[in-house]
C-alpha cells in the first residue's frame, strides 16, 4: 500500500500538548489505520471490482514476493494459478452481490513460480453512497500448517495401514463385550467378514465361555493380559488355538475400549500335541531322540537323549543343535549346512557324529536323521546311539591284530 503522508500541521502523525484544540482525534484514524496495515504480517490488498489491484502492503510483498510498483494497477490473476480459472470470477461474483468470504483455503502463486497455501478473507469496500466500489484481501500464508497438517495426515494413513494390515489380529472390545473394531487380520484368522464379526458380543467366537468371561473380569479391573490362552471358533467350525494380549483404554476414567493383539499359535499347539502322542513311545526308547525344527533348533528330546548327553529333563528344549556336537565352528555350520541339505533332497541322512556331553566329555554317535512334517512345517527327527565304546573296542582289536600280524 502506498505510503499515506502525515498531516502537514502534526510531523509523524503524532498528537501533542501544542496541537490546535480544534484538531480531532479522528482525523487521524485513517493514518493510524494506514500504518497498522503497513506492518501487518498478513497481505492486505485492495482491488476494484474488475479485479485490478489498487494498494499491496509490505505483507503481500513478503509473502507473493512483488513490490507494490510491480503489481498495483495489474490484474489479480497475476497471482492465480491457471488450473483455478474459474475462481476469481466466482470471487467478484459474490462481492458484487454484498458477502464477505471467510477464511477461504485456496493456493496462490508467487513472484518466482512456486506455489503458496493462503488462507483468504474477502469483504466488500463500498463507497459514500453505499454503493460497492472494489474489495479489501486479508491473505494469511498458511503454508507451514498445510506442510504439518500433510505431514499428520500421511503419518496417519501410514499408522492406519499398519494396524489395519498388520500380520497380528488385532481388535477393540467395549466395555459390555461388544467388538468394536478388528483389522483384516483377525477376520481372516476367523475367516468371518466384517458385518458377521463387528458388533458382535466377543463370547460368541470363544470356545470356552469361562475363559471370555475371565478374560472380560480381568480387563475390567484394570489387569493387563499377556500372553493369555483361549480358543476362537471360525466361521467353518474349526477351532483356532490362540494367545491374547490385551488392556484397557480409558479416558477421564471411563472404559472406551480394550486393546487386544490375537497371535495364533495353533500349528504350535498342534505340533505339541503330535509330540505329546509320540512321546509316550519315544520316552521308552534306548535310542536318544531329539526333534529340531528347520532352523536347527531342539522342541523335544526323550529321557535316553537327555542322559546321554547329560542334561536335565527339558534342558535342551530351545538351544541349537549345534549345543551337541564338538566341530570347529567353520567346519561345524559346513557340516551342519551340508547335512540340511541332504535331508532337504533325499530326506533321510545318517552317519557317525562327534558330540560333547554337558560337561565337556567327547563322546561319538551314529545318528539317523529323518525329516518330518509336523502341521504343514518341516522338523528333524534325529535317532542317535552312543558308539564311543564301540569304536574304542573296534580300535583296540585292530591293533591287536595289527601286532599280531608283525610276527
Amino acid at each position: 500500500m502506498p505510503s499515506v503522508p502525515p498531516p502537514a500541521d502534526l510531523p509523524n502523525n503524532t498528537i501533542t500538548k501544542d496541537s490546535p484544540a480544534e484538531f480531532q482525534i479522528g482525523e487521524l484514524a485513517p493514518y493510524w489505520l494506514a500504518a497498522i496495515i503497513e506492518s501487518a504480517e498478513d497481505a492486505v490488498v485492495t482491488k476494484t471490482l474488475d479485479g485490478v489491484i489498487t494498494s499491496w502492503n509490505r505483507g503481500a510483498e513478503r509473502i507473493f514476493g512483488y513490490t507494490a510498483e510491480e503489481v498495483i494497477g495489474r490484474p489479480i490473476n497475476i497471482l492465480i494459478p491457471a488450473d483455478h480459472p474459474d475462481e476469481e470470477p466466482a470471487i467478484l461474483a459474490r462481492l458484487r452481490a454484498g458477502q464477505r468470504i471467510e477464511h477461504y483455503e485456496t493456493v496462490r502463486v508467487r513472484k518466482d513460480g512456486s506455489f503458496v497455501d493462503i488462507s483468504l478473507t474477502v469483504s466488500p469496500i463500498r463507497g459514500p453512497d453505499g454503493r460497492i466500489i472494489g474489495a479489501s484481501k486479508i491473505a494469511r500464508d498458511i503454508s507451514e500448517r498445510k506442510r504439518a497438517e500433510e505431514a499428520l495426515r500421511q503419518r496417519e494413513e501410514e499408522l492406519t495401514d499398519f494396524i489395519e494390515n498388520s500380520a497380528v489380529g488385532l481388535h477393540w472390545v467395549a466395555a459390555d463385550g461388544t467388538i468394536l473394531w478388528a483389522n483384516q487380520a483377525e477376520l481372516d484368522l476367523l475367516g468371518y467378514t466384517r458385518e458377521e464379526y463387528v458388533g458382535h458380543h466377543i463370547a460368541e467366537f470363544h470356545a470356552d465361555r469361562e475363559v471370555i468371561q475371565d478374560i472380560l473380569e480381568r480387563l475390567t479391573r484394570d489387569e493387563t493380559l499377556h500372553s493369555y490362552e483361549a480358543r476362537l471358533r471360525c466361521k467353518d467350525g474349526s477351532i483356532r488355538y490362540v494367545l491374547i494380549s490385551s488392556n484397557v483404554r480409558r479416558r477421564d476414567g471411563e472404559f472406551l475400549h480394550t486393546r487386544c493383539f490375537t497371535r495364533d499359535i495353533t500349528e504350535r499347539r498342534q505340533a505339541e500335541e503330535s509330540l505329546r502322542l509320540y512321546g509316550r513311545v519315544l520316552d521308552n526308547m534306548v535310542e536318544g531322540v531329539s526333534v529340531t525344527d528347520e532352523q536347527g533348533f531342539i522342541i523335544y528330546t526323550n529321557p535316553a537323549e537327555d542322559e546321554m548327553f547329560g542334561y536335565a529333563r527339558g534342558e535342551l528344549v530351545g538351544q541349537h543343535v549345534t549345543v551337541q556336537n564338538t566341530y570347529p565352528p567353520d567346519e561345524n555350520e559346513r557340516i551342519v549346512r551340508e547335512v540340511i541339505e541332504q535331508l532337504k533332497k533325499r530326506g533321510v541322512w545318517s552317519g557317525e557324529w562327534s558330540n560333547r556331553r554337558k560337561d565337556g566329555t567327547p563322546f561319538t554317535t551314529f545318528a539317523r536323521i529323518t525329516a518330518l512334517e509336523i502341521s504343514g512345517r518341516k522338523h528333524w527327527v534325529c535317532v542317535q546311539e552312543d558308539i564311543t565304546e564301540r569304536k574304542r573296542a573296534a580300535a583296540e582289536l585292530q591293533a591287536t591284530e595289527h601286532r599280531f600280524t608283525m610276527f
